[in-house]
């Protein structure tokens, strides 16, 4: 981390410092966040030790990161990579697939929707 990120988060040598990813709608977002219980120690040079599979999963995010505060979750910051952004792996669902909306079911008195079904049984 530089001066400009320490300075924004507030943070000193010694503080325990964990790196997190937290889905966000249909995106995963890494997070950097101070926990004692945790994480790992934040040295007097700003770095943070991050191995194994957190490295890995990290390293697909970027190698250089802009720090943005995560709002509604105070001392919890987004880490935003300098990787291109990776496609989605949701399948869009065809239209005709989609559920109805509750306003375009027909439901009679009994909570039994009203609506023709049609299908055929070959044996």
């Amino acid at each position: 981390m530089n001066n400009a990120c320490v300075e924004l988060v507030g943070w000193e040598p010694e503080m325990k410092i964990d790196i997190r990813f937290e889905k966000q709608g249909r995106k995963i977002t890494p997070i950097i966040l101070e926990d004692e219980a945790k994480g790992n120690r934040l040295t007097k040079t700003f770095t943070v030790s991050c191995r194994g599979s957190k490295h890995d999963n990290l390293a697909e995010y970027g190698s250089v990161f802009n720090v943005v505060p995560y709002e509604g979750k105070d001392g919890w910051f987004k880490l935003l990579g300098d990787a291109p952004e990776k496609e989605d792996d949701i399948i869009d669902v065809p239209e005709e697939l989609n559920a109805p909306e509750e306003d375009e079911v027909d439901v009679d008195d009994n909570g039994v929707e009203a609506a023709d079904i049609d299908f055929d049984l070959d044996m």
